[in-house]
């Protein structure tokens, strides 16, 4: 575990995004331009779900070819979600339960799911912890 913490502080601060699955849906085209936005500041670390890591390459292609510069994905995919957050800068999901773990530790979330992210996340984005992707 040392040499993953070492690993994460030579990297940080980085920006987080939880991905959930490939389709459309879950990569609104907003997301996708957040990330390429961020990612000409910040290190982009995408941490698949773990039910899709057979997406992970379609993930690194489609954000590659968008202009999303991926520092890491398939060893961030690998690390706990804790010990990630210990060392992000902010959160980005379409749809992901980590916007309560990131509001806890004080991690600012952005929800791109703007039918169902407002329900879920009614009391981070009332606290000021998670905004929705079209309020930026």
């Amino acid at each position: 575990m040392e040499k993953h913490i070492a690993w994460l502080k030579a990297h940080a601060p980085f920006v987080l995004y939880t991905h959930q699955t490939t389709s459309d849906r879950f990569m609104p085209p907003a997301l996708i331009e957040h990330l390429r936005h961020l990612s000409q500041k910040h290190r982009i670390f995408v941490r698949m779900h773990p039910t899709r890591w057979h997406e992970q390459k379609t993930v690194e292609d489609k954000l590659k070819s968008s202009g999303v510069i991926c520092c890491e994905v398939e060893r961030v995919s690998q690390l706990p979600l804790p010990l990630l957050l210990g060392f992000c800068l902010s959160h980005v999901t379409y749809n992901s339960s980590t916007v309560i773990e990131a509001a806890l530790r004080d991690i600012p979330s952005v929800v791109f799911d703007l039918e169902d992210g407002p329900v879920f996340f009614e009391r981070q984005i009332q606290e000021g912890m998670a905004f929705l992707g079209t309020s930026l």
